[in-house]
This record gives structure tokens, C-alpha cells and sequence, in this order.
């Protein structure tokens, strides 16, 4: 698999998660396994496939940072990573991305 395949898994999860059809524990469980496998990808990879989407590109960004930092099985360090590139790299065209601080 590469990102762009991850990428699609992930909007697709997305789609049927949103168009409210089908069970929805399975619909959620199969979103957050897509966003976990998003995020086994270099955050340069995730960022090219986020900006070729078409969506809002540092919502979706900050989204995905949301949404992962809720997931116990997806190593926060790749979150960590995620976020500095976007300060680093995307920071001076879009703004500074800030973590959502994870509730105690």
C-alpha cells in the first residue's frame, strides 16, 4: 500500500461514515483504522494527498490531528511529527497548526 491508497481508504471511510447507511460502530471502527494507517505515512506524503483533495486544507489537517490524538492504538509521536512539519514546511502559506490539547 502507499499514502495514496491510504488516502482513499480514508475518504471512502469518511463518505459512509457521513452518509449515515450501515452500522455505525463498524462505519466509525473502519474511519479510525484508515486515519491510523494515514498516519504510518511521512507527514510530506499525508500533506500532498490532504492538498490534492480538494478540501479545505488546514481544516483537514487539523481534523486529522483531532481525530488521531483520540486514538489509543496510534503512536502520538507520528501526531507530534505531523504537526511540526506543518509548522515548519506549510506554517509561512498557511499559519501555524496548533495541537488540540488532549483532555486528562
Amino acid at each position: 500500500m502507499n499514502c495514496a491508497i491510504a488516502w482513499k481508504n480514508l475518504e471512502s471511510a469518511v463518505e459512509e461514515l457521513e452518509s449515515g447507511n450501515g452500522d455505525w460502530d463498524i462505519m466509525a471502527a473502519t474511519a479510525q483504522a484508515a486515519i491510523i494507517m494515514v498516519f504510518d505515512y511521512e507527514p510530506a506524503e499525508i500533506m500532498e494527498q490532504a492538498q490534492a483533495s480538494g478540501k479545505p486544507f488546514k481544516a483537514l489537517a487539523r481534523w486529522l490531528v483531532y481525530e488521531g490524538m483520540k486514538l489509543a492504538d496510534l503512536d502520538q509521536a507520528r501526531i507530534k511529527a505531523f504537526v511540526e512539519y506543518w509548522n515548519s514546511e506549510m506554517a509561512p502559506a498557511h499559519g501555524n497548526l496548533v495541537a488540540p490539547i488532549k483532555a486528562a
